[in-house]
């Protein structure tokens, strides 16, 4: 199947007037922004070009330290879009980024500036150390964190810096970051929005398909996460999500390199696997069940745990130290309402994964064999023309 880098083949040549912008270029730009540009792109107004911007970036020879980010692909894809004369003359503005340990904060945006005068505000995701997703699982305690004020903020000013229309996006955390600010945007700034991308991002501590603040923007939020999505289920989410496929198992399907292209789209699924959804059911019951003071305490407690089992990054949690997870939750000292809620949703959590991938390594070897034996058919087929 294809991913990103093949569509960057087939459509690199092609100006953004030939052919308009889609769900896939959406993507593509709301990675621009992962790198840090502090230096290269700036804060003010003024703008580079995409192609001076990465040939910078390389140069500055800092390139191998995105290590910490979760996608092996973004560097190849950062150095192909430079090459492409459909992007590699896109203005960039307004970079910005912040870290702050303390608030448990990371923050980063940047402003794309199309040809046809439109921009694209990016906000950047989390990485995957286990470290900075805790400010996404501190969503669930806070009526908003410092990275979703900073957004809104950005936004802000950005949107009355110049005129015109503007799309908003993000991936993973960038996500969350994109729907908040454009829901907590005056109305005359929601009236130059024309679309909001949360690429796997998590959802929000109470439904916000009821906010008032939230309903003007909802027709223009699209939602799109993997089969076997895990980020994209945590909190509450927009019911009306673009469910796509990816080639990747538990958490490396969140990276959205994974994700299979056709054409000018992703590769729809019809629903939500037997993990992904084990994870929304868990994460919602969790939310239900507990106050906040537990839900803090359940916080750290997850996050001990992934500690004692060895883990740094999302991308550490193998089978075998799943497994181990389970057995360090069972015995976990906490309040009982805790221990109970973060030992059941975890085991189940696991289980299903674990289950989950077994099926699908199941369905690709049938798949394989399929390819085998019709390939044998083709030759014996080969056989007896050449015979006759």
């Amino acid at each position: 199947m294809a991913n990103i880098l093949d569509y960057l083949d087939w459509r690199g040549d092609l100006s953004f007037d030939a052919a308009p912008m889609n769900e896939v270029d959406s993507f593509i730009i709301a990675k621009i922004g992962c790198p840090d540009y502090t230096g290269l792109i700036p804060e003010n107004s003024d703008s580079v070009y995409l192609c001076d911007a990465v040939e910078a970036y390389f140069a500055r020879g800092e390139a191998d330290n995105l290590g910490l980010l979760a996608a092996p692909l973004e560097l190849p894809m950062l150095r192909r879009l430079a090459e492409t004369p459909r992007f590699s003359h896109l203005l960039l503005t307004r970079f910005v980024t912040h870290m702050d340990l303390a608030k448990n904060e990371q923050y980063s945006a940047l402003t794309v500036r199309l040809p046809d005068g439109t921009r694209y505000i990016t906000f950047r995701g989390t990485d995957d150390t286990l470290v900075s997703w805790k400010e996404n699982f501190l969503m669930t305690v806070e009526q908003r964190v410092h990275a979703q004020t900073d957004a809104a903020a950005y936004l802000l000013e950005e949107a009355r810096s110049a005129p015109g229309k503007f799309y908003i996006g993000g991936h993973s955390k960038g996500g969350n970051l994109a729907v908040y600010a454009a829901m907590h945007a005056p109305e005359d700034i929601q009236e130059r929005i024309i679309g909001v991308y949360s690429y796997d991002g998590p959802g929000f501590r109470t439904s916000i398909l009821d906010d008032p603040r939230y309903v003007p923007i909802r027709d223009r939020v699209v939602t799109i996460c993997p089969q076997r999505s895990i980020v994209g289920m945590l909190m509450h989410q927009e019911t009306r999500l673009t469910i796509v496929e990816s080639d990747a198992y538990g958490i490396g399907a969140h990276d959205g390199f994974t994700w299979q292209v056709r054409g000018t789209q992703f590769v729809r699924c019809d629903e939500l696997s037997r993990s992904s959804r084990a994870v929304r059911a868990s994460a919602l019951s969790l939310l239900e069940s507990l106050s906040d003071e537990e839900k803090r305490e359940a916080i750290e407690g997850l996050f001990g745990l992934l500690s004692d089992v060895g883990a740094e990054r999302l991308n550490d949690l193998n089978e075998q130290r799943l497994r181990k997870l389970v057995e360090l939750a069972r015995g976990m000292r906490s309040s009982p309402a805790v221990s109970s809620v973060l030992s059941e949703m975890i085991e189940g959590v696991v289980h299903e994964y674990i289950d989950d991938m077994k099926d699908d390594v199941k369905d690709g070897l049938k798949g394989t064999l399929k390819i085998g034996l019709q390939k044998t058919k083709s030759l014996k087929h080969l056989r007896i023309k050449r015979r006759e």
